[in-house]
């Protein structure tokens, strides 16, 4: 049976290569609407009623989003603070990858009450 790529291998394959080879937190595009899409669709679930996810589901979406909020747009990733700014305890890998990205990001969880 025919190994499939590992989950990071699959997100460094979107990104565009830089001057030094590295990847960078871009996708092409062409890509991005379906990046976007995703990422929302995604978050969309962690806002149903409390008890419709099992804690297995929540943890592994929460993995999902933190890893492809970097390789999202600035607007979304503004947008996505918002909306995860209203939550008392929001998931941990999706506030690491907010918290952890540009000022204008993270000032967002940051300065919220």
């Amino acid at each position: 049976m025919a190994q499939s790529p590992s989950f990071d291998g699959v997100v460094q394959g979107l990104a565009l290569p830089d001057a030094d080879g590295e990847a960078e937190t871009r996708v092409p595009p062409t890509a991005q609407p379906y990046l976007a899409r995703t990422i929302r669709h995604l978050s969309d679930l962690l806002f149903l009623p409390q008890g419709r996810l099992s804690r297995d589901a929540v943890r592994l979406i929460d993995d999902v989003l933190g890893r492809l909020i970097p390789y999202a747009s600035l607007d979304l990733r503004c947008r996505l603070a918002q909306r995860f700014a209203g939550l008392a305890h929001p998931p941990r890998n999706i506030a690491r990858a907010l918290l952890h990205d540009r000022i204008e990001v993270a000032a967002i969880l940051l300065t919220s009450p």
